[in-house]
């Protein structure tokens, strides 16, 4: 009988291969506020990237404040000095203890978001983990794209932007 709940159950369990980390934001005249998240995948996802694989999530606030552009990012629109701070997890407390979770010091906004963008008002989103360069991650849009009716025109203050990743972290 064990066999059978195993064999049928192979994708509901395991170690994570896969993180995904995406954002919702909300800027004002003098920082950046809302939510972080990372999501977590078995070994498989690559292939199918369906939530068959999903394993856990973790949820994480997000508070910044206005800086100079760093490295790497020298025609943003906006960057941020941020803390991430954990909410809740329904991971294994293992995995979420790592500080790379945390870890995120900076964001920017750049100006270009290139041809793979989802959309074409749609700006670069860039990380920093040592608060001194930046690497681009991915795009960063108003939410309302999403719906086909976007409320702003370029970022602006009090806006809803999500901020969207162009790759998965391999964690193996």
């Amino acid at each position: 009988m064990l066999f059978l709940l195993v064999a049928c159950n192979s994708k509901a369990s395991g170690d994570a291969a896969w993180a995904v980390n995406y954002a919702t934001v909300t800027p004002d005249a003098f920082g950046v506020s809302g939510h972080h998240v990372w999501v977590f995948f078995q070994d498989g996802w690559e292939r199918k990237r369906t939530e068959d694989y999903h394993l856990c999530t973790l949820l994480q606030t997000v508070e910044g404040s206005l800086i100079d552009d760093l490295d790497g990012c020298e025609e943003c629109v906006a960057t941020y000095e941020i803390a991430l701070t954990d909410v809740e997890h329904d991971c294994d407390d293992e995995l979420v203890s790592s500080a790379s979770y945390r870890g995120i010091e900076a964001f920017g906004v750049g100006d270009s978001a290139g041809d793979d963008a989802p959309y074409a008002s749609a700006y670069q989103w860039s990380l920093s983990y040592d608060g001194e360069a930046l690497e681009s991650h991915g795009w960063a849009f108003d939410e309302a794209e999403d719906w086909g009716s976007a409320t702003t025109d370029g970022w602006e203050e009090d806006g809803t932007y999500t901020l969207w990743p162009a790759y998965a972290w391999d964690l193996r």
